[in-house]
C-alpha cells in the first residue's frame, strides 16, 4: 500500500479501499460472503501513522497499568473481547 495524500487521509496512512482489502470492517462482507474474520481483523488496522501512534501510547500507559493490576490474560481479555463487541455493534448499527 502507499501513504495517501493528507486531503485523502490526514492520519498520514492507505486509502479506505486499501483498509477494506486488507481487512477493514466491511458489513456486507462480513454478512452476505461469511468473512467473519472481518470481527477481529479491525483490531490490528490502524487509519494510518497518527492513528498507530496514539493507540500505542494509550495501550503504553494504560494497558501495562491494566496488567499489573490484574495479570496478562485478563487484560488480554479486557481488550479483545470489547474490541470484537465494538465491531459487531458498529457492523448492526454503523452497516456502511
Amino acid at each position: 500500500w502507499v501513504v495517501e495524500p493528507v486531503s485523502i487521509n490526514p492520519m498520514i496512512g492507505p486509502s479506505a479501499e486499501t483498509l477494506v482489502q486488507m481487512g477493514a470492517k466491511e458489513t456486507y462482507l462480513i454478512v452476505n460472503e461469511n468473512e467473519a474474520w472481518r470481527l477481529v481483523s479491525p483490531m490490528v488496522l490502524h487509519a494510518g501513522l497518527i492513528h498507530f501512534f496514539l493507540n500505542m501510547l494509550a495501550l503504553w500507559f494504560i494497558g501495562s497499568a491494566v496488567e499489573q493490576s490484574h495479570g496478562f490474560i485478563p487484560a488480554l481479555v479486557l481488550f479483545i473481547i470489547p474490541a470484537i463487541g465494538g465491531t459487531v455493534l458498529s457492523a448492526m448499527f454503523l452497516p456502511e
